[in-house]
């Protein structure tokens, strides 16, 4: 596997136990991938780092090309436009491009029409969009986004997750992300902090895999069909357990999601029943992601 940032043993002390810990990263080329945390765990330190924003008291840093950096809050001189904004940076980055270029970018980021506006009155959201287009611009083949899209509202969001998805095709992109729902649609590999130290690393699935067990809720189309699914699933293999949910549903738990993605449909249409609909339960990244640090708790608790 090609990685496009790799750290070694990164750390920075701020004192009193706060800051990053033998941080050991690893983020393949392609795609987009996510770190995640709760508040203070260090996502924006690690961010700063390997941007070079500021300097690591331990450890080493590797990337396969040049970082573009979009923070949380971008900023721009209030009294340029945003073609302007977008213009200095391919500047500044020594990027190849032109004008119309520049235009083609805001209009990505949503922001074509306010192309020729000073960005000074500018609202919270289009200014996060406009540190977008002005990171895209770059033609770095490593992009890091700080909650690309804390600012947005839920229709801005989706424009953006979109794009996350879109430049995930041809570049590598790393983002942070307090929405966890978010996350989960765009990721291909999760990283997750926590009190400054990297407690996970690897893709979605593993992570909802090794931290739960998950249930689909299948519904039929009665209570006897509901009963002949019930005993069907029982006895098919890979199954943990089976229980009937409401009048005319079926909650049924396998081990891991690999085990449940490949042997659920195939139990179903043996079973030879109507299913109206199947829906994974409780699987999400959210509750992987309290599972996971309860067990880090716990563990810490034990060892004092």
């Amino acid at each position: 596997m090609t990685l496009a940032v790799r750290t070694e043993r990164l750390g920075i002390d701020f004192g009193g136990g706060v800051g990053l810990h033998d941080v050991d990263l690893r983020v393949p080329e392609g795609g987009v991938h996510a770190l995640i945390g709760p508040n203070g765990a260090g996502k924006t330190t690690l961010f700063s780092l390997l941007t070079g924003l500021v300097r690591a008291h331990t450890g080493t840093i590797e990337s396969g090309g040049r970082i573009a950096y979009c923070p949380d809050t971008p900023e721009h001189e209030p009294w340029l436009t945003a073609t302007e904004v977008v213009a200095q940076s391919r500047t500044l980055s020594r990027a190849e491009g032109d004008r119309e270029q520049d235009r083609e970018v805001l209009d990505r980021c949503g922001l074509g029409s306010a192309a020729g506006r000073r960005v000074g009155a500018f609202s919270r959201g289009m200014t996060q969009r406009l540190g977008l287009a002005a990171t895209i611009v770059t033609g770095a083949p490593v992009l890091v986004l700080d909650e690309p899209t804390s600012a947005l509202d839920p229709f801005g969001q989706a424009d953006v997750l979109a794009l996350v998805r879109e430049l995930g095709r041809d570049r590598t992109v790393l983002i942070s992300s307090h929405s966890l729902a978010a996350v989960e649609q765009v990721a291909d590999t999760v990283a997750i902090l926590h009190e400054g130290r990297l407690r996970w690393q690897g893709t979605l699935v593993d992570l909802l895999g090794s931290q739960l067990r998950p249930t689909w809720q299948v519904r039929t189309t009665s209570s006897e069909a509901a009963a002949h699914l019930l005993g069907a699933l029982r006895g098919a293999p890979g199954v943990t357990g089976a229980a009937p949910d409401g009048p005319v549903g079926v909650a049924v738990t396998y081990a891991d999601v690999d085990a449940g993605l490949r042997d659920l449909s195939r139990a179903l249409a043996e079973a030879r029943v109507p299913v109206v609909s199947s829906v994974m339960q409780a699987s999400d990244l959210d509750g992987a992601f309290v599972a996971l640090l309860a067990d880090d708790d716990r563990r810490e608790a034990g060892a004092r």
